[in-house]
Formats: structure tokens, C-alpha cells, sequence
């Protein structure tokens, strides 16, 4: 992941409530931005596992259950927000 890309979604994880099972608009738009800014630098393919790890590393401690739970929802949105993007691009 690029640096630009990692810097988004620490800004994420820092200011975030990403550990619930819903997420606050202001948590929700710093997510979308980090699928933006990955898709900018060409982070296009990043995995469940990828995402996980990262944010494992970056807390310093294992993902809960409940969390992993959270991080699946979230990488599947990345994903879909990606395609999108891909799409809107191909127009």
C-alpha cells in the first residue's frame, strides 16, 4: 500500500468509530475517502487479510471477532467502492 493510501486509512482508523456495526456519516466519508485515495495511487487490489493486517499492525494488538466481522464489511465496501470507480473511469 502507498504511503498516501496508508495515511487515509490511518486517518480512518484514528478518528473513527470503524469497530461498530454501523458507522457515523464522518466515519463513513473517511472510509470513502481512503477507497478515493487508494484508487488515486493505484492501491486497487488490496485484500481482507491486507486490510486487517494493516490495521492490526497500526493498533499494536489482534482484531476481536466482532471487529473482523466489521473489517469484512468494510473490505467488501472498498471493493465495490473500487469497481465503481473503475466504471465511472471507463465513461
Amino acid at each position: 500500500m502507498k504511503k498516501q493510501s496508508e495515511e487515509s486509512l490511518i486517518n480512518f482508523i484514528n478518528m473513527s468509530t470503524w469497530d461498530k456495526k454501523e458507522l457515523e456519516s464522518q466515519d463513513e466519508d473517511r472510509f470513502l475517502n481512503f477507497i478515493v485515495e487508494s484508487y488515486k495511487n493505484d492501491d486497487k487490489d488490496l485484500t481482507y487479510y491486507e486490510i486487517k493486517d494493516f490495521i492490526e499492525n497500526h493498533l499494536g494488538k489482534e482484531i476481536k471477532d466482532s471487529q473482523a466481522e466489521q473489517i469484512n464489511i468494510l473490505s467488501t465496501l472498498y471493493l465495490r467502492g473500487i469497481k465503481i470507480l473503475d466504471k465511472y473511469t471507463e465513461l
